[in-house]
Formats: C-alpha cells, structure tokens, sequence
C-alpha cells in the first residue's frame, strides 16, 4: 500500500507539472532525478571496516518553477532514497544494568561470513534553488543545484550472508535508536543530463545520546532524462 500511495503521488506531481509547462514563458526541466551514489558515514570507529562498495539509489520526482525568463528556478519535490553500508561490524542494542536506557553499539563480526550490510531506506521531501546556463548549439546546458533534504526513516535492517554451502542468511530489524528524521544539505553540478552530485546529512544517523554521533556523506552520478 505505501508503494501504491507513494506511486500515485509521482504520477499527480508529473501530470501537475507538465499540464502546467505550455503556461510558463521558460521550459520546466529536470523533472525526474536518478542519483546513484558511494555511501559512507563519519566517524566510524577504528575497528570496524567500511568497503569501497558501499552503495545508495535516490529517486526523485520534482516540480520545477522557473522564475520568469531568469535562469534561476526553485524546485520541490518527493522522493525514496536508499543506502546500503557494508563491512565487518553490526550494529547492535545494548541495555545499561538497569534496563531502563538502550543504546545502539558496533560489534565487530569475527564470524566467517560471505556478505554484511546494513541497509537505509527514507522517503524524503527534496527543496533546490537552481541556476541552468543558456542551451548550446547542441542543446544541452550547464546546471547547479544546491538545496536541502527532508527525510523519513521507514525501515532499517541488516543481513548476514554466511560463508558455509548452504549461504544461510540472517536478517535484523531491531534499530530503536535509529534517527527517524533526516536533515541535509545537497549540490548537484553538471552538463547536460549527467551531473556530479553530494548529500551530507545534518542530523545523526543514530539518536543523540543513543549511540556513536555519525553522519551520513553521499557522493555520486545524478542521471536527468527529463
């Protein structure tokens, strides 16, 4: 059902969007953002290890608003975004004597395991300031994006992939200390329909207080077919 809803919403703000096109002097673009991206969190401790693979999706549906005949537009839209983390740890509650008070600990796995990750998954409310170059004579243009995203953490999990012959799996869902709100800043330069782009999140990945302060860093291809 939240597929569903979240399907339906894309499709309203693309027919909202285009149906209003013909009306604006300046031609919308950069409706629909494909970000594929390197993920990694700071301030990881010393003995867990984070591989170069790590990997995220972000999908964004915007409404572009140019203002007037300038080359300045704002934008906003909705989006899901996606993160995987693999390495050598697993994150992990932890109770005080007392029981009152959880936290959320890296372990380090000294089992023989095939695959670990730790997977994100936000549905997130993307705001941009945008500035577009003139067109070339090959039609594409110059673009710079800079703004903010508004996310919110629908499901956290872990899976375990063990190095035995039957590649047995192991999956956790237990994180209630994982920072349900995300806020961050982002920047998106390029030419054409194939930018660079980087998201930094403002706000912990886990609750403050509740664990390691660790903040996401996104680096990334952002694809703009349209």
């Amino acid at each position: 059902m939240k597929q569903l809803a979240l399907f339906s919403l894309f499709m309203m703000l693309l027919q909202f969007s285009v149906s209003a096109q013909t009306k604006e002097k300046r031609e919308r673009e950069d409706q629909l953002i494909v970000d594929l991206t390197y993920e990694t969190l700071l301030n990881n401790p010393d003995e867990i290890d984070f591989k170069w693979y790590n990997n995220g999706v972000n999908v964004h549906l915007m409404y572009d608003a140019p203002i007037k005949i300038s080359p300045f537009s704002g934008a906003i839209g909705i989006g899901i975004s996606s993160q995987s983390y693999y390495s050598n740890g697993q994150l992990r509650v932890e109770y005080d004597s007392t029981r009152s008070r959880d936290m959320m600990v890296w372990n380090k796995v000294d089992t023989n395991y095939r695959n670990n990750k730790i997977s994100t998954t936000y549905i997130e409310v993307p705001v941009e300031f945008r500035w577009r170059s003139e067109e070339s004579p090959s039609g594409y243009r110059w673009k710079v994006a800079v703004g903010a995203k508004f996310g919110y953490l629908i499901d956290t999990h872990d899976k375990m992939t063990f190095n035995n012959s039957d590649r047995d799996k192991y999956k956790t869902y237990i994180f209630p200390e994982m920072n349900q709100y995300r806020v961050g800043t982002h920047i998106r330069v390029g030419y054409g329909k194939v930018n660079l782009t980087a998201f930094y999140s403002i706000t912990p990945w886990i609750n403050e207080g509740r664990g390691r302060t660790q903040n996401q860093l996104s680096i990334g291809v952002s694809i703009l077919p349209f």
